[in-house]
């Protein structure tokens, strides 16, 4: 079960955020009533960059990738580099309204899962020709390090980065069916995938630090 989210910080910034989206969903108002306006959402931009920053502050790193992407398809719209519709605003006022939803559920003591934020995100994404998977919103904490008398399974150095690659995959297709589910078989399928990464690293071998940094990061990685 996902560990509370700290509200702390996020409350320190909550009513900075709560007004820039106010004003952004204004602005989306008014390009709504009149299309043509589209000159009038660069303002608009500068709230969505407080928005961002505020959520970088705080350690919210789903949440600023999915407000990075309202940002990436408002600049477009208004650069007119992407022709804009009712619909299309109509994605973005949803998503805004979403993300706010978020953060009050996150102070109502929510846990911080970011993918739930995935079904309006997809659509921002493919306006502008692009795709996205759910697990680019998963974001695991890798603050803590693992005890240094775990089993080892050490492997070729070689063959490390397709073992993890496959490990990796093992783990979001398991930790989408558990998101989907809650079955209990998909939490074993995710700690095992884990267990398996963790035993074929090398241990106390500095010459090795940097190479065994990099293969976890691909796992963790979207």
């Amino acid at each position: 079960m996902p560990e509370a989210f700290d509200t702390g910080p996020l409350s320190w910034v909550k009513d900075e955020i709560d007004q820039s989206l106010k004003k952004v969903l204004a602005s989306f108002n008014e390009v709504s009533q009149n299309l043509g306006n589209v000159a009038s959402l660069r303002l608009t931009l500068a709230h969505l960059y407080q928005v961002n920053g505020a959520l970088d502050m705080v350690g919210l790193e789903g949440c600023k990738r999915y407000s990075a992407e309202i940002e990436k398809l408002t600049s477009k719209i208004a650069q007119q580099t992407i022709p804009v519709t009712q619909e299309m605003v109509a994605q973005l006022t949803l998503a805004v309204e979403t993300l706010s939803q978020y953060l009050q559920d996150l102070m109502n003591g929510a846990a911080d899962t970011p993918i739930r934020l995935y079904p309006t995100l997809k659509p921002l994404v493919e306006a502008q020709g692009e795709s996205i998977e759910e697990s680019e919103l998963f974001f695991p904490d890798t603050d803590n390090s693992a005890p240094k008398d775990l089993p080892s399974n050490p492997i070729e150095e070689a063959a490390i980065p397709i073992f993890v690659a496959e490990q990796r995959a093992v783990f979001q297709r398991a930790l989408l069916d558990w998101l989907r589910t809650k079955n209990a078989d998909a939490l074993s399928t995710m700690r095992e995938a884990v267990i398996k990464v963790q035993q074929v690293q090398v241990k106390n071998a500095r010459e090795h630090c940097g190479g065994q940094l990099q293969h976890l990061q691909t796992f963790s990685a979207r």
